[in-house]
């Protein structure tokens, strides 16, 4: 089979339409951005795409094609949809799992436009080409980054939504076993019920009414958690207590007994800070940061925590 110019023009469309679909998600996952340095970086990442996306329409062009802009405004507003809609019902891995995809796509699909390209002997956009094939490549090495942190616990460069948040929990919670979750369940509403009271006396001395009712649902879902972990640990399930300490790790509903450094509320943020960097456990490191982030929130440890989860989460990439 001949491969004509038409082939070149089809695939570098095809790229048009991908590129407007993935800047339009980079600026999605700006709100989800865990600092400013974070979401400058997707700031960025978006207006990179959208210059790729005017490359490739001046490249088509150039050929004597006709870009497919309808296309790319069609895939602007999919993605738009999928990122408001679709990606907000299932956890944040499996969003980040779905930008990987396309990512891996744009990749494989500029490497095959390029070989067109080079059979044609079209070298100014070979080049074009070469340099998408790379910022593609390097997009993929930083999904799989925040990825490996999500693995490792977090915090991710990307935070979950609300919405994410409570679909990663309920889907982690519905694998465990009914009975001894139905059982915590009950012992932690009677725990919970018990703060009404307290929470009333806050609401009547002119307490903001959201503040009383956070604190009302935190509390209750720290029972819930602690209560349904002594229940499995009575009744000999040792992996369902594991998971359920590890969800209270992750939940900062530790007592300071159980933090992975003895004597943890009375150390400086440099103790805390020398501490953290002999944690080679990810698990440790997010169980120090929810703690912290939970009680005194202190900036300089909260920072180092997540500095240790990125050096531990890229050694595992690595």
């Amino acid at each position: 089979m001949s491969i004509t110019t038409n082939e070149l023009i089809t695939e570098l469309n095809a790229l048009i339409r991908m590129t407007e679909a993935e800047a339009a998600i980079a600026r999605s996952r700006t709100v989800q951005a865990r600092d400013d340095a974070v979401r400058r970086e997707l700031e960025a990442n978006a207006r990179e795409a959208g210059r790729r996306r005017d490359r490739l329409v001046e490249a088509v062009r150039e050929l004597g094609g006709a870009p497919d802009l309808l296309g790319a405004a069609i895939g602007r507003v999919g993605a738009f949809a999928r990122t408001q809609t679709l990606d907000q019902a299932v956890p944040v891995q499996q969003a980040l799992m779905a930008d990987l995809a396309l990512e891996h796509q744009l990749r494989d699909r500029a490497r095959f436009a390029r070989v067109i390209a080079e059979h044609l002997d079209e070298t100014g956009i070979v080049r074009l080409l070469e340099r998408i094939e790379d910022a593609h490549a390097e997009t993929v090495e930083w999904i799989e980054q925040r990825l490996a942190e999500v693995a490792m616990g977090g915090p991710s460069a990307i935070r979950p939504t609300p919405m994410q948040v409570a679909a990663g929990v309920g889907q982690r919670v519905a694998t465990l076993p009914s009975r001894v979750v139905a059982s915590g369940v009950n012992r932690a509403v009677a725990v919970a019920s018990g703060l009404q009271e307290a929470v009333g006396e806050r609401i009547g001395r002119g307490r903001d009414l959201a503040e009383a009712a956070e604190s009302a649902a935190t509390a209750g879902r720290d029972a819930f958690l602690r209560t349904s972990e002594e229940q499995a640990v009575e009744e000999g399930a040792k992996r369902t207590a594991a998971a359920l300490h590890r969800l209270r790790a992750e939940a900062g509903a530790l007592s300071e007994d159980e933090l992975p450094i003895s004597g943890y509320d009375g150390m400086s943020v440099a103790q805390v800070k020398q501490r953290l960097g002999r944690l080679r456990d990810a698990r440790e490191v997010r169980a120090v940061l929810a703690y912290e982030e939970a009680n005194a929130n202190r900036k300089g440890v909260i920072t180092a925590a997540e500095l240790r989860l990125e050096e531990l989460a890229a050694d595992a990439v690595r």
